[in-house]
């Protein structure tokens, strides 16, 4: 079906997730069977660029070009990691445009081009000397088509697009193994992870895993003191709630910086949104938790009443500044 597609919010399944995987190839078995390839996961921002056409005089066709975070449009005020000095360079005002005259000699009524702005965005990992953001680019949408690595790769290479790189090609098996400690930037740190997708794969559905480097998960097991002195000692219904909900105590496992991080960078925040940051963290790792502890009764409500003051403490820290971040968040 034609028409525009803007994609918010897409979630990628982290390799510990193993029970959402194994269910996934289940459902779809011949996933197992395909060829995979394994890309450089940056540590940075997702980036999208909308093209679609309008109608213009002489019935030419225009196109329009928008620009997104992971969660939303940006504004003409919205500076989101300097994308535009990044996009005003030549070289990538010269790809843009070979997409865009590509676009108009094609069929199609949309484009969603991905990318990742890295750089000095995270600033965990150092990728090279000039502390400069910089944009690569992973995946196309034609008509929301998603289209396979391999294809995009060669249509990228006509485009004059600048592409993550990628470690290998192989079984999935042999992806979901490669060792990430093989992998350096271009200033010798070690990477984020890679993220493992089908290669030549002729189907729409994509299967993306996430395999990260120790020290990146968004899942960090916490340890915990004998007879810790907790909120819920202090306050008879917290501890009830514990008593009935052994697993509640875990879920402070899945806040951490690592995740908020992540949050923070889906789109421009202000400090007036504060309370919606901290709700985009607690519902994430929400997510994760329900994977792990199917069964639970727990609700995010029942999550928030615990759990929802120290994600605003978190989401108040991010402002801050990233320098400071590692330090003020441990």
């Amino acid at each position: 079906m034609k028409g525009v597609y803007h994609y918010f919010g897409r979630s990628i399944p982290n390799k510990h997730n193993e029970k959402e995987i194994s269910e996934f190839l289940e459902k779809n078995p011949d996933y197992a069977t395909k060829q995979y390839i394994v890309e450089h996961k940056y540590d940075g921002s997702n980036f999208q660029i909308i093209f679609t056409k309008e109608q213009g005089g002489d019935n030419e066709s225009i196109v329009k070009t928008q620009f997104a975070s992971r969660n939303c449009i940006l504004g003409p005020g919205d500076s989101f990691n300097s994308y535009k000095t990044i996009l005003s360079e030549e070289k990538h005002k010269k790809a843009l445009e070979n997409v865009k005259n590509y676009f108009i000699e094609s069929n199609f009524e949309s484009i969603n081009l991905f990318g990742e702005i890295f750089g000095n965005v995270q600033k965990r990992i150092k990728y090279d000397l000039d502390e400069k953001n910089k944009i690569l680019y992973f995946d196309v949408v034609f008509d929301g088509m998603y289209q396979n690595a391999k294809f995009f790769i060669n249509w990228a290479k006509k485009m004059d697009l600048p592409i993550v790189e990628s470690f290998m090609i192989g079984s999935f098996e042999e992806c979901l193994n490669f060792d990430l400690n093989v992998c350096k930037t271009e200033a010798g740190d070690c990477i984020e992870g890679v993220v493992i997708k089908p290669y030549d794969d002729e189907t729409t559905k994509p299967f993306y895993i996430k395999k990260k480097m120790p020290g990146f998960e968004e899942i960090v097991v916490k340890k915990t003191e004998k007879n810790p002195k907790t909120k819920s000692e202090k306050d008879v219904k917290l501890k009830a709630m514990f008593e009935q909900y052994p697993e509640l105590e875990n879920f402070s496992n899945y806040l951490n910086p690592n995740r908020a991080m992540s949050a923070f960078s889906k789109r421009p925040w202000t400090k007036k949104e504060l309370p919606a940051l901290a709700n985009e963290i607690i519902n994430d790792a929400f997510k994760d938790f329900k994977i792990d502890y199917e069964t639970t009764k727990l609700t995010i409500d029942l999550i928030k009443k615990f759990y929802q003051s120290e994600t605003f403490k978190i989401s108040f820290l991010l402002f801050y500044g990233f320098e400071k971040r590692d330090e003020i968040l441990k």
